[in-house]
């Protein structure tokens, strides 16, 4: 699986401004002239600047939505864009999504960063510090750090990131970040972060990775989830080698903290890959929720390839959380779905469940925009959509 990442700054002075613009181009112009690898870091010069205050409609993958009653507002998280780990936005009507506020407090920042930024507004204000420095072209980024999932859990604000690890074993990483099977740069374990209130700071919990996986890739896209009982869970896929060893899904409980896993608990198997179906070789972002209204547990996951118009959604209907079951042949959300094709969009995906503020269920995804077409290079910006349930609670539809 692979993410955009943008090296945008955040407003910085104009030398800043003029070097940062002749690396975008040329990023732009390699990506032109270079095959796409199958794990790039493009410069994804589209995304624009992350505007503290303003309503943004730029690039925003792989979202994560929830209401939050405290707040009153909808917020939204997603993938590393314009200068940030973990962007943060909010909404009252899932319409328009205004960027969080910068930070009153300048000393907000990290303590090693020197060229302090007016218009600072990342959520994540510290990577985990067994993350694997990396040369982003970005005085803030200094890491990998993609698809987030964010919940409240016991009181508090918790984001759950994959993140790219150590690349040997006495490097900053623990043992369990690298693997003589995989290149380092393609090894991610899964760290948390902490704040009390929805929209940051956030800051690194653990001094080592919540999960790792013996996969060749570690364990990338978590997602928590609250079951019926009130408990926390947590979901990440492994992925296993495309065409040849099955991508799965896994989900595991979490202790009331949500920092760890529950004393007696163990990861299971929930889904993995269906052969010879519109999924391709991949299914990832996995979302689950408990829709109260119906008494019933849906899974979501994504799947084929990310950066074409075959990206889609499908589901699975659980009798607990990890217990699933696809219950039709043809994905949720598609280039060809008519409610997608109505809003001028391809390859929806990423998707994130969330019961609104009317117990209604949505979905949020990205998607590129049909006009520009899919691919590495185009934004997929942030779309939400409400779905509705068949009478016997087996087959979901856009409402």
């Amino acid at each position: 699986m692979t993410r955009n990442i943008s090296k945008r700054t955040l407003k910085p002075g104009r030398a800043a401004r003029l070097s940062l613009t002749i690396l975008a181009i040329m990023a732009t112009l390699a990506g032109a002239l270079t095959t796409v690898t199958s794990s790039p870091e493009p410069a994804a010069a589209q995304t624009g600047w992350f505007e503290p205050s303003k309503p943004y409609r730029g690039y925003f993958a792989d979202p994560s939505v929830f209401w939050d009653r405290p707040s009153g507002r909808y917020w939204a998280f997603a993938t590393m864009t314009g200068g940030a780990y973990l962007p943060a936005a909010w909404s009252t009507d899932l319409q328009t999504w205004t960027a969080r506020d910068r930070y009153s407090n300048p000393n907000i920042q990290p303590a090693d960063e020197t060229n302090r930024d007016p218009f600072f507004n990342d959520a994540l204000v510290n990577e985990p510090r067994w993350a694997l420095r990396q040369d982003l072209g970005h005085w803030h980024l200094q890491t990998s750090i993609w698809a987030p999932g964010v919940a409240r859990i016991g009181g508090r604000y918790l984001a759950y990131h994959a993140v790219r690890c150590g690349r040997t074993p006495g490097s900053a990483g623990p043992r369990a970040c690298w693997s003589n099977t995989s290149p380092a740069s393609e090894r991610f374990c899964i760290g948390v972060s902490a704040s009390a209130q929805p929209q940051g700071p956030y800051r690194s919990q653990r001094p080592t990775p919540l999960a790792c996986s013996s996969d060749p890739a570690g364990a990338i896209d978590p997602e928590p989830f609250i079951d019926h009982r009130g408990r926390p869970w947590l979901l990440f896929k492994s992925e296993g080698v495309p065409g040849v060893k099955p991508t799965r899904i896994w989900a595991r409980r979490l202790d009331a903290s949500g920092i760890r896993f529950a004393k007696g608990s163990r990861l299971r198997k929930v889904l993995e890959t269906r052969a010879n179906s519109w999924e391709g070789n991949v299914i990832e972002n996995p979302s689950m929720v408990y829709w109260p209204r119906h008494n019933v547990y849906i899974l979501f996951y994504s799947a084929n390839e990310w950066r074409s118009a075959n990206y889609s959604v499908g589901y699975a209907i659980c009798t607990t959380p990890t217990r699933c079951r696809r219950t039709q042949l043809s994905p949720l959300l598609a280039s060809t779905t008519p409610a997608i094709q109505a809003r001028g969009l391809l390859g929806p995906g990423g998707a994130d469940a969330f019961v609104d503020r009317q117990g209604r269920l949505q979905l949020a995804f990205h998607a590129f925009d049909a006009a520009t077409g899919a691919g590495s290079t185009q934004p997929r910006r942030l779309h939400t959509i409400q779905l509705k349930i068949s009478k016997d609670k087996q087959r979901l539809q856009p409402k």
